[in-house]
């Protein structure tokens, strides 16, 4: 065979593979491709780490799912299902941030019994779906990508935001990461749980000074009109999150970004669409939030949220 003609062939096989088209489109050049988001993040999670994860097809199933794109949905998703670690990679960055025990009636039976897995050792998901049905790992990729497809599922982001530690009061000063909470039907919503930076930044604090009722990460917190979380729509970024009186003026910053920060765009269009903030904290270790949440040592609040 010539090897122009290997060549060609070889490339077409590879868009093949990463797309997921026929054989006969990779070759005519006639697939396609939807807007996707940034899969990389999906290789932090803890239960996929030491396993290969199929990115591009894997982002290109959500692009397709979000963009109601059947046919390239019915080509890529027997590829992902095949692929172990990859539908738990998805699956779990979908509804792996819920807190644990929130009911998820709109889950198949196959997910329910799988998603606990999740908080336990980090080899029990991958190795569950290894075990499973082929119907039972669809099912259980499927229930991930429709909350994918409702755009409330992007990767899990910790960002932390770099915050102005000038403050002429030495009052307690506090960071904030990217994260996500759910409502008893299993919808996301944006959250900023707060890190005790300096000047006495802690749950004691956030108790006291603040009065941040406890949260068990059960359900959402209460709502607590006086707090207000600013941001700004040009940079997509935080200006501050302060507490106001009465009157409608300031009478508690507690955080103020010394820069802006472009936050995830996934993340934004939650918040977009919720106006709508959960804070909570002190969190030292994200990690180990669901435990001190069990243990009492978690607060928040539901927040509104304003766009300048």
């Amino acid at each position: 065979m010539p090897k122009k003609n290997r060549a060609r062939k070889n490339a077409t096989r590879r868009a093949q593979q990463r797309t997921g088209a026929s054989y006969t489109s990779a070759r005519a050049g006639t697939t396609h491709s939807h807007p996707a988001p940034n899969m990389g993040l999906l290789t932090e999670l803890p239960y996929v780490q030491g396993h290969e994860l199929i990115l591009e097809q894997a982002a290109a199933l959500v692009g397709a799912c979000r963009a109601g794109c059947r046919p390239c949905q019915d080509s890529l998703t027997p590829l992902v299902a095949a692929h172990p670690a990859t539908v738990a990679a998805l699956t779990g960055a979908a509804l792996g941030f819920l807190p644990p025990g929130l009911p998820l009636l709109m889950c198949s039976e196959s997910t329910r019994t799988w998603i606990p897995l999740l908080h336990e050792s980090p080899d029990a998901p991958v190795a569950a779906l290894q075990e499973l049905g082929r119907e039972q790992v669809r099912e259980i990729l499927d229930d991930g990508l429709d909350l994918w497809a409702a755009g409330g599922a992007p990767a899990p982001v910790i960002e932390t935001l770099t915050l102005d530690d000038q403050d002429e009061d030495d009052e307690p000063v506090y960071g904030v990461f990217v994260a996500y909470a759910a409502d008893e039907t299993g919808t996301a919503l944006p959250m900023l749980p707060l890190i005790p930076e300096e000047h006495g930044a802690s749950l004691e604090d956030l108790r006291t000074r603040c009065s941040l009722p406890d949260w068990d990460m059960h359900g959402l917190p209460v709502a607590a009109a006086e707090w207000v979380v600013r941001f700004d729509i040009a940079s997509r970024s935080l200006i501050e999150i302060a507490r106001t009186d009465a009157e409608g003026f300031d009478d508690l910053v507690l955080c103020r970004p010394a820069e802006p920060v472009t936050l995830p765009q996934e993340w934004w269009d939650l918040l977009d669409r919720t106006s709508t903030v959960i804070l909570c904290g002190a969190v030292t270790d994200p990690d180990q939030m669901d435990t001190d949440a069990r243990a009492g040592q978690i607060v928040g609040i539901q927040a509104r949220a304003r766009f300048w």
